[in-house]
């Protein structure tokens, strides 16, 4: 006795049937209906072959990004055309009556840092956004053997690479007016990451803010008279647009360098 298991049944065409459903398929397409060999067979690509590679620029400078895509990548984050403008932060003038009577002028003079008061592009106030763009898009930049006093910022303008140094930024004019062995050439990463290797991080708290070490860092936090720089700070020397009312790390050394002079900071 044969029994069926239910369910295990798998129906198929008749051969006749078949044959005649293909040839009623092709009929009239001009489509060849055949079996594909094995020598004809490609494997297709895992994962988004067809899709062209594209790198994002999520954090970390622009130059760390591969060349061929960072002007792409900059324009992305700057936004187009019409937003350029918006997202970009002009130079402030300064009013240095008013800073010389709160005292603020002379600790510039101190400093060697007075022709940042003082500068500006051109005498008409034009800024040139488009050669500055094409040139901040395609930025390399190289340390050279003695870093930071050797390191060089190329980019280009009007497709020609133009450098940017110590020396030809004192060849526009002289931000650090002291002799160089007056200043203090600090390393990036330290400035930056670790500010305790410049200043002992209770006695650079307690110069600039009203509550100390532990604080969260806003401009309200700060001493009076210090609470004036940070709005020079974000236009005329470390230029950004978000949290205006924030204060970086890095601009407290640059705070506490202006107020005591106990570093003598480079600016340049």
């Amino acid at each position: 006795m044969v029994r069926s298991r239910r369910g295990k049944e798998k129906e198929t065409a008749p051969p006749e049937d078949v044959a005649v459903s293909s040839k009623r398929a092709g009929r009239g397409t001009g489509v060849e209906i055949r079996e594909t060999t094995m020598d004809d067979y490609v494997q297709p690509q895992r994962g988004h072959g067809d899709v062209p590679y594209r790198p994002t620029w999520k954090d970390g400078p622009l130059h760390k990004q591969e060349a061929a895509y960072q002007a792409e990548l900059f324009y992305e984050k700057i936004g187009d055309t019409h937003s350029i403008r918006g997202n970009t932060c002009f130079e402030k003038r300064i009013n240095k009556p008013d800073l010389r009577a709160l005292g603020l002028y002379e600790k510039f003079v101190e400093l060697g840092w007075e022709a940042v008061l003082d500068f500006r592009g051109n005498e008409s106030g034009e800024v040139y956004l488009r050669s500055i763009m094409e040139w901040l898009s395609t930025l390399t930049k190289d340390d050279g053997s003695d870093p930071p006093r050797t390191v060089t910022l190329t980019g280009k303008v009007n497709g020609k690479p133009e450098t940017m140094s110590l020396a030809s930024l004192n060849q526009v004019t002289k931000f650090d007016s002291k002799a160089d062995s007056f200043y203090t050439f600090i390393k990036e990463d330290d400035y930056f990451n670790d500010q305790t290797k410049i200043i002992v991080e209770n006695v650079m708290y307690s110069e600039l803010s009203l509550l100390g070490q532990g604080v969260e860092m806003k401009r309200d936090n700060l001493k009076p008279l210090v609470r004036v720089l940070p709005s020079l700070m974000v236009s005329n020397v470390a230029p950004r647009l978000g949290d205006l009312m924030g204060v970086r790390k890095w601009e407290l050394v640059v705070l506490f360098t202006l107020m005591t002079g106990h570093v003598h900071l480079n600016l340049v």
